[in-house]
C-alpha cells in the first residue's frame, strides 16, 4: 500500500535513474543537416488532431485542408498549391458559392475562382464562375470531401501530385483526396 504523501513519479523516476550518457533518448538525432531532418508537427508520421468536419455549403469560408499533412489548399500566383499556414498575407480562404446547382470556390482577396488548367491541374486565375470553376464535393466514407469536377462525361476528383504539393485531377475508383474543410 502507498502512503499518502508519497509522490507516485517519483518513485519511478528513482528506480529508473541512470548516469548521464547511459540512455539515448528516441528523439535525439545526429546529422548535420537539420534541412533533412522531417517536420514531425506536420508530416505523414503524425497527422494533425482531429477538426470537427464542416460540410461544404454556399455562403461560408474555409480554408481546404489535406487530412494527413495538415496542408491546405493556397493560391500563389495564379496556381494552387498545397501550403503550410503560411501567416495573414492571405490566399487560402475559400468563400463556398453556388451557380447552378454548382459549388465555385473564390479567394476574395484575388478576386479569382478555382478552377480546372486543362492541363491536369487546377489554377485561380479567371474572375468568373462558369463550367471549369464547377464542383461537386462528395461525402467520403472515411470522412471529408471529394472535390469533383465535371470533364466531358465524367467526373475527376482532385487528388495530390507526389511532390505533395501540387493539386491533379485523377479518375479512377479509389483515387482523389478526401479534403477538410474548416469554416472561418
Amino acid at each position: 500500500m502507498m502512503e499518502a504523501n508519497r509522490d507516485p513519479d517519483m518513485e519511478i523516476s528513482a528506480k529508473s535513474s541512470t548516469t548521464a550518457g547511459d540512455i539515448t533518448p528516441t528523439h535525439s538525432v545526429a546529422t548535420e543537416d537539420v534541412d533533412s531532418l522531417p517536420d514531425y508537427t506536420h508530416s505523414y508520421l503524425s497527422p494533425p488532431p482531429f477538426i470537427k468536419e464542416t460540410v461544404p455549403c454556399p455562403g461560408n469560408t474555409y480554408i481546404i485542408r489535406h487530412p494527413v499533412t495538415g496542408r491546405q489548399i493556397t493560391l500563389e500566383r495564379g496556381e494552387l498549391r498545397l501550403k503550410h499556414h503560411t501567416g495573414e498575407q492571405g490566399g487560402y480562404h475559400w468563400v463556398c458559392v453556388e451557380k447552378g446547382g454548382w459549388l465555385g470556390f473564390y479567394d476574395p482577396i484575388h478576386g479569382t475562382y478555382m478552377g480546372r488548367n486543362n492541363k491536369g491541374g487546377y489554377m485561380a486565375k479567371v474572375k468568373h464562375h462558369a463550367g471549369w470553376e464547377n464542383f461537386c464535393a462528395r461525402r467520403h466514407p472515411d470522412g471529408g470531401y471529394l472535390l469533383l469536377t465535371s470533364h466531358w462525361f465524367c467526373l475527376m476528383k482532385m487528388d495530390v501530385d507526389k511532390s505533395g504539393t501540387k493539386l491533379v485531377e485523377t479518375f479512377g475508383e479509389g483515387k482523389g483526396t478526401a479534403w477538410e474543410f474548416v469554416k472561418v
